[in-house]
């Protein structure tokens, strides 16, 4: 592999950053609090949009899998996910099917866009060193593509209002997304042609699902791996949803939501070179385990913090954010690894990968704002009921989440 790939490779992480900040942060609350959709509503048409794209995952994998060119995916559904963002930002039916099915097309083409990105990583890479520069190369992208997004509605004086901060993301996400994409086609089509491979062999019809299911019947650390993968993404999926509310209304700062959000992927990319190194010395899952202690002693910290804790808090985005890095790039490295020698079912692997994040995240959603339901939250006038809940769903359950998600990676690194 050729040092010149990374970039090529890591920087359409950049536009998937501004396609993950207002899918999976800022949708949901500008649903709730803008549109003024009920939260049970919002929370069920978003895990249902997740669950009917989690299940078409490995079948995208599959579509994927028998091309050389991955790209030509990835730039068709580009144009979709554009279109269908836009109509999730702008509905012009404010009821629960509108919400239902444009949340299901813009899932579906960051699947066609995101699987076929994840699993080059694999063609690409020669070795684990060289899985792991990847992974990293692409997460430092998407890293930096985050604060982007991040700093836009600010350079703009737009960050008071949800809607023109999300259109001015919209806007960037318009602009880069096809360029970005045609660019990284260029460069890494360019050297895949130079090596002269051949597009795979079709599978049979139905026969990939047949060989997932061997994939995880043979091998009790395929499901153990699976299961950290799950429980883990959970556990963040949770704190991301509930990230909004609980600087407002716990922490009352909701002026500096910004400012903690830029320190905590600042302190990801700051913390990248330290894990990949760590990862060379004490083995890759070793090291998501001690970024996983580290976080859970930080978010510990989180249920002792109130109104105008701006200065702890900030501690705690610092510790957190350098443990970003690791659950970012490590997971998808062990999984890069998996799948080096698995070119049959390669990018169907990362369609179900995929499909189990989306699950996780599908399911914080549901969870959160099922329960806020239920505990009669307003934004307006929040309940003690509400108040408390917002801490357990933000910190406590997490870490609770990842204790288990602990548990599955030293059962997959024992049976290793």
């Amino acid at each position: 592999m050729k040092s010149q790939l990374i970039l090529p490779y890591g920087v359409v992480g950049i536009p998937v950053a501004f396609l993950g900040l207002p899918i999976f942060i800022y949708l949901p609350t500008y649903f709730v609090q803008n549109l003024n959709i009920d939260a049970l509503s919002v929370g069920l048409a978003l895990f249902l949009a997740r669950l009917f794209d989690m299940i078409i995952d490995p079948y995208i994998g599959n579509i994927t899998n028998k091309s050389k060119d991955k790209y030509k995916f990835m730039l068709i559904f580009s144009i979709i996910v554009i279109i269908s963002l836009y109509f999730l930002i702008n509905p012009v039916f404010l009821n629960f099917t509108w919400l239902l099915l444009f949340s299901f097309l813009t899932y579906l083409s960051y699947s066609f866009i995101l699987i076929p990105y994840l699993s080059l990583n694999s063609t690409l890479a020669k070795d684990e060193t060289h899985s792991s520069k990847l992974s990293f190369s692409r997460e430092v992208f998407i890293i930096f593509g985050t604060l982007i997004a991040l700093l836009i509605p600010y350079i703009f004086d737009l960050s008071a209002d949800l809607k023109k901060s999300l259109d001015s993301l919209f806007l960037f996400l318009l602009i880069t997304l096809i360029p970005i994409v045609l660019y990284s086609r260029y460069k890494i089509n360019h050297y895949q042609n130079s090596l002269k491979t051949k597009d795979l062999e079709p599978n049979k019809e139905n026969k990939f699902f047949s060989l997932l299911i061997n994939y995880f019947k043979k091998a009790k650390k395929n499901r153990s791996l699976m299961f950290a993968f799950l429980f883990n993404n959970t556990a963040n999926a949770l704190s991301a949803t509930m990230f909004i509310m609980y600087t407002e209304h716990i922490l009352n700062l909701k002026d500096d939501l910004g400012l903690f959000l830029m320190i905590y992927f600042l302190s990801a990319i700051i913390g990248f070179s330290f894990w990949l190194k760590l990862s060379q010395k004490i083995s890759k899952e070793n090291t998501w385990i001690v970024s996983i202690l580290v976080s859970c002693v930080a978010f510990f910290a989180v249920v002792f913090l109130g109104q105008g804790d701006k200065t702890l808090y900030i501690l705690v985005c610092i510790v957190t954010g350098f443990c970003l890095s690791c659950d970012m790039a490590i997971p998808s490295s062990i999984q890069a690894d998996l799948t080096k020698k698995l070119d049959e079912i390669r990018d169907i692997l990362f369609g179900f990968w995929a499909m189990i994040t989306k699950l996780a995240l599908g399911l914080a959603v549901l969870i959160s704002f099922s329960i806020l339901y239920f505990t009669s939250y307003e934004q307006t006038n929040i309940n003690t009921h509400s108040y408390y809940m917002i801490i357990f769903l933000y910190c406590v359950l997490p870490i609770f989440l990842k204790f288990i998600a602990i548990y599955f990676i030293k059962s997959y690194k024992t049976i290793k």
